[in-house]
């Protein structure tokens, strides 16, 4: 998938959003969680894959 930069710049926002939030309700955003972010910033995954990817990860929905 190739992303324009605009598209990129978004996405690192969003993600870095979503960091600040997590920060503030006092979680830390763990090493593989940061890793799928990255991927979604660079435009390796579509926001949907990163959610699956992150609730396989957390346990939350079995490998499909």
């Amino acid at each position: 998938m190739t992303i324009s930069d605009d598209e990129r710049r978004r996405r690192a926002d969003a993600a870095a959003q979503a960091n600040a939030s997590a920060a503030l309700e006092g979680y830390e955003i763990d090493p593989d969680t940061a890793a799928l972010q990255q991927r979604y910033v660079r435009g390796e995954i579509g926001e949907a894959e990163m959610i699956r990817l992150a609730e396989v990860q957390s346990g939350l929905r079995e490998d499909s």
